[in-house]
């Protein structure tokens, strides 16, 4: 076996075409808002799979730029800010004033490279319900690459903020003592044949088409360390890896995709993932063309597979539609009587609706039925590294967020956004699992003996959504960026929010307000 790996490593190392720009591009990376904007302009077309790389993106813009030299597309004020940054960061031009910050320090020859960046900002958290919430941010990105070989890419992050209270160590990505916290936000080295991307290290993952959220696979949980494969050929789209949770709950992690591209304007996805516990990563989830939930079934005993699908769409210039539908569990057969549990999404983006310039309207709109996410084995429900966080949507089982935002650019380096958020919880929790037979479920995290008959709980098994008392928060929100020079962003959100029944308690509500402001310099 180790020779084997051996040979593989021989082979990537030796035998591939390299690309420099296939280093991944952070999820919360400024360009991310302005790709989305130009994609649904109809300029670029890129995956519901991210991150992008660097090579991605670089690709498309290659594409509007000709489209610009053609004058088939005509920039406003701020988009042509925009691409100017775009071009500064990903086609290396020089020809404008410096927009985008250079590497803090960059050594190397054409055959082996060096780089690093870092950021610093402080931010403020201001809410009539406790004392302020005062915060320091620093980050130091560094990789490099070796021509014909690898790259390497990791990120360190720290936060500094008052002690409130002692925290328990639950996750292996990250630490926190005395009020900081040091996280490893992702690190891995990365092999490119033709076509195939070989990753090995901690990675950031975000498959599905939504913008505020996606059902799946999200950032709402720690990075995990995996051995991720990725393949693009012109309209068709691989991905898989196989993953670690957590070595001392013996958890593990895989998932595999496909997407394919139809005419122009029109992806397709389809995902399937399976958490699982075992002493040691199981063979059959590495295999990236094996169906994990019929693995399941004929090798292996109760691990969770969900699956989704999602679709994109540019309708027409200016207006992009998409969805996903989340499948946790398909109840085929119903003895005994089990639950569906399904999730959705649906959202659109309009780049300026009605003629407006440099307008943007978002709206989006995702649900969970009870029970997703919940497993009737603790260790497989569907959490993160840390145990708590939920890998896919950040709103959880038995949920469901209604999300509409109106951005405008007052000037290229001045925007302004309106936005109304409504979040609805029902009593059920993922926490809430469900065994039968002699074994024990739990509702509402109390066990339940049913000795093979389901008693007077019954309804508790059944399918449900925003069920029992619902508790429901409202809120409105002023937000603003403002970019004074191209190594400094400072960020501003105020808030008025109605909650209702909080924690599900009937009868309860109280009125909220409060504001984030924050510097990020950029060095």
């Amino acid at each position: 076996m180790k020779k084997a790996i051996f040979v593989l490593f021989l082979l990537l190392s030796f035998g591939s075409l390299w690309a420099e720009d296939s280093k991944d591009l952070e999820l919360k990376h400024w360009a991310y808002p302005v790709l989305q904007r130009f994609e649904a302009r109809g300029w670029l077309v890129l995956p519901a799979t991210r991150p992008y790389s660097y090579g991605q993106v670089s690709n498309e813009l290659v594409k509007m730029k000709v489209m610009i030299s053609d004058s088939q597309i005509r920039l406003s004020p701020a988009d042509q800010y925009n691409w100017d940054r775009l071009s500064q960061e990903f086609l290396a031009d020089p020809a404008k004033p410096r927009l985008v910050e250079k590497d803090l320090l960059s050594v190397g020859d054409e055959n082996l490279t060096f780089n690093a960046d870092g950021a610093l900002w402080p931010r403020d958290e201001i809410s009539n319900l406790g004392a302020p919430r005062y915060s320091l941010t620093g980050q130091v990105d560094f990789g490099g690459s070796i021509k014909g070989s690898m790259i390497f890419d990791q990120r360190l992050s720290f936060l500094v903020e008052k002690e409130r209270t002692k925290q328990e160590k639950v996750s292996a990505t990250q630490t926190t003592w005395r009020g900081g916290k040091f996280v490893i936000d992702w690190s891995y080295f990365r092999f490119k044949l033709p076509w195939l991307y070989v990753t090995l290290g901690r990675q950031q993952h975000w498959w599905g088409p939504g913008q505020v959220g996606t059902l799946l696979v999200s950032d709402n949980s720690p990075a995990f360390d995996a051995l991720n494969l990725k393949l693009d050929y012109k309209r068709v789209g691989l991905e898989s890896f196989a993953g670690i949770l957590g070595t001392e709950q013996q958890r593990f992690f895989s998932g595999h995709r496909a997407t394919v591209r139809l005419f122009k304007s029109l992806d397709l996805g389809a995902s399937e993932v399976v958490i699982y516990k075992a002493k040691n990563i199981d063979p059959v989830y590495i295999n990236p063309l094996l169906p994990f939930y019929g693995t399941q079934w004929n090798e292996r005993e109760d691990d969770n597979v969900v699956w989704a699908a999602d679709a994109a769409w540019n309708a027409f210039n200016g207006c992009k539609v998409y969805g996903e539908l989340l499948m946790d569990d398909v109840q085929y057969e119903q003895d005994p009587p089990a639950p569906q549990k399904l999730g959705f999404l649906a959202g659109f983006h309009l780049a300026d609706p009605l003629g407006l310039p440099d307008t943007d309207v978002k709206l989006e709109y995702a649900g969970n039925q009870k029970w997703v996410y919940g497993h009737r084995r603790f260790a497989n429900r569907y959490a993160g590294g840390d145990s708590l966080s939920i890998i896919g949507h950040f709103i959880g089982t038995d949920a469901d967020l209604f999300d509409l935002k109106l951005e405008h650019r007052l000037h290229p380096r001045f925007n302004l956004g309106l936005e109304y958020t409504l979040e609805r919880h029902g009593q059920g929790r993922i926490s809430d699992s469900l065994i039968y037979g002699n074994e024990i479920f739990y509702v509402n995290g109390d066990p339940y003996t049913t000795g093979g008959v389901l008693g007077s709980d019954t309804v508790a098994l059944s399918t449900g959504f925003l069920t029992g008392t619902i508790q429901r928060r409202d809120l409105g929100a002023l937000y603003l960026s403002w970019q004074p020079r191209h190594w400094m962003v400072f960020d501003a959100k105020f808030w008025l929010a109605y909650t209702k029944d909080p924690g599900n308690l009937a009868g309860l509500g109280f009125n909220d307000r409060g504001a984030e402001i924050s510097l990020k310099l950029d060095y």
